[in-house]
């Protein structure tokens, strides 16, 4: 965590100098996303005041990111993204969902391309998870709290005065959703919370309204 917080911190102090041709001052993006991730969970019963292990999830993730260029090295979006998660590991919690909703601050690199546009963002906001419980009651959880977001995205324009392109995208996300409730068939409620790191990944398309 401290080394990929330090490498983000080296990229925003380098790429404050300008920006490539494809990103401009007043120009929109909308890219729509999608990809894989490796989330690390880890389950605490709040109630009991049980930490459990960690558990390895698999998610298909499926990201929207509405960005707007402020200046030519900087940009502000509002990202929100929804993801399905599968795991082997667990014996109660075999799959789930989740929705988050952030905005970002991003800030693009120096290199002068009319054609590509890399830039690392910053972002924290809401996330909610909700999945279903196989254990011999059965139930449904529910979870909500803050997720920290950091990542590196390349657009590249099909054509250099284009309007759309595809991008690639890796993401760092760290869970904290400390507001979860268990409620099984038997009308019994848990308190819990999870939290953990997270790598995602993926490519997705583009659309620039402005030139």
């Amino acid at each position: 965590m401290r080394k990929i917080f330090f490498f983000f911190i080296f990229f925003l102090s380098i790429s404050s100098i300008s920006s490539g041709q494809c990103f401009k001052p007043k120009s929109s993006f909308g890219d729509i996303r999608f990809g894989l991730g490796i989330q690390h969970f880890r389950f605490t019963d709040v109630t009991n005041n049980i930490a459990g292990m960690r558990d390895k999830s698999t998610s298909f993730e499926y990201p929207f990111e509405s960005e707007y260029g402020i200046f030519r090295w900087l940009g502000v979006s509002l990202y929100v993204s929804a993801a399905i998660y599968k795991t082997s590991n667990s014996a109660f919690i075999q799959s789930g969902k989740s929705l988050e909703l952030m905005p970002s601050i991003n800030i693009h690199a120096p290199f002068g391309w009319n054609k590509f546009d890399l830039y690392g963002s910053v972002g924290y906001g809401l996330s909610y998870f909700g999945y279903d419980v196989h254990s011999p009651v059965e139930g449904k959880a529910g979870a909500s709290g803050g997720v920290l977001n950091m990542g590196l995205t390349l657009r590249w324009l099909f054509k250099t005065d284009g309007r759309y392109g595809m991008n690639l995208w890796y993401k760092y996300s760290s869970y904290n959703c400390n507001k979860g409730t268990i409620t099984d068939n038997n009308g019994n409620k848990t308190n819990f919370k999870l939290d953990g790191p997270g790598n995602s990944f993926g490519i997705g398309i583009f659309f620039r309204s402005a030139k």
